[in-house]
Order: C-alpha cells, then structure tokens, then sequence
C-alpha cells in the first residue's frame, strides 16, 4: 500500500524534471525513472504470488463446498430422487455454485 502512495509523487517529479525551469533537475529526474520501473517490479514480484495464493485458496474452499453439497445429494431419500430428474440437481448444484461465486465477487470488490 505505500508503493500506491509514492508513485503519483515520484511521476509528479518526473514530469517535473521536463520543465525547461527545472534544468538542473533533468539528471533526477532519469534516476526517479529508474526508481519508478523498480518500485513496479518489487511490487509484481510481491503481489503476484500473494494474488496467486488467495485465488488457489478460493478455489479450494469453492471445492470442498461443492463436494459437500454433492455429498448432501447423495444421502436424499429414494422418494425424494424419484421426484427429481438428474438434470433438475445439476441445475440445483450449479445455483448454489453460482450464488457463492457472486458472493466471493461481491467481497472481492
């Protein structure tokens, strides 16, 4: 989070460092550039991994909710299988897939 604060100053300074007032300043300003390509790569090289480890993490929990709704669907009565088509648990399975998936969305934003 600091890297997002420094980085509008730091190109603030570089755009700076082009005013022809600021002459003396041009050499900083090269240095700032460099600085700036070096904050972007620290910070990839950070939050990849981390970004990476949280989707693995929801993809784990997405699985193991589902195996235990499908789990639930196994232990249904035979009275209450006769009544449904496979097709309408699918469907029963994927609603409640896709009532998790917008809730993961809505925290994630």
């Amino acid at each position: 989070e600091a890297s997002k604060t420094v980085q509008p100053q730091l190109s603030g300074r570089i755009i700076a460092s082009f005013d022809p007032v600021h002459a003396p300043e041009r050499s900083q300003g090269y240095y700032l550039a460099l600085g700036l390509g070096l904050l972007f790569t620290v910070r990839f090289m950070l939050l990849q991994p981390a970004l990476y480890g949280l989707h693995h993490l929801g993809m784990q929990i997405r699985i193991a909710l589902f195996s235990l709704i499908y789990k639930k669907t196994l232990k249904l009565s035979s009275r209450v299988l006769d009544k449904i088509s496979t097709g309408q648990l699918v469907s029963l399975m994927s609603a409640h897939l896709n009532k998790l998936d917008e809730v993961r969305e809505k925290t994630i934003l």
